[in-house]
């Protein structure tokens, strides 16, 4: 789609983020190219990390490399 229509979408709805009728096409589109009934998008890795700790039920110790980015050790923390 042309970059400009989609942000007359965005002006006229007021809605940029946050469950807006673009990001559910992309999740819808995004869902069926891939095959699966469930779809989530969020912000950013940490936050992917978070979901699929807390959906996964991962509590208690969880062990990362030594060299690693900080936010993976953070997301653990956050997840609980």
């Amino acid at each position: 789609e042309d970059v400009y229509s989609l942000l007359q979408e965005i002006w006229q709805t007021r809605i940029l983020s946050n469950g807006g009728p673009i990001l559910q096409r992309f999740e819808a589109a995004l869902g069926q190219y891939l095959g699966v009934d469930h779809i989530s998008m969020v912000g950013n890795a940490s936050m992917g990390l978070v979901l699929a700790l807390r959906h996964h039920g991962i509590t208690g110790e969880v062990i990362t490399p030594a060299f690693s980015f900080v936010a993976t050790s953070h997301a653990i923390r956050w997840a609980g």
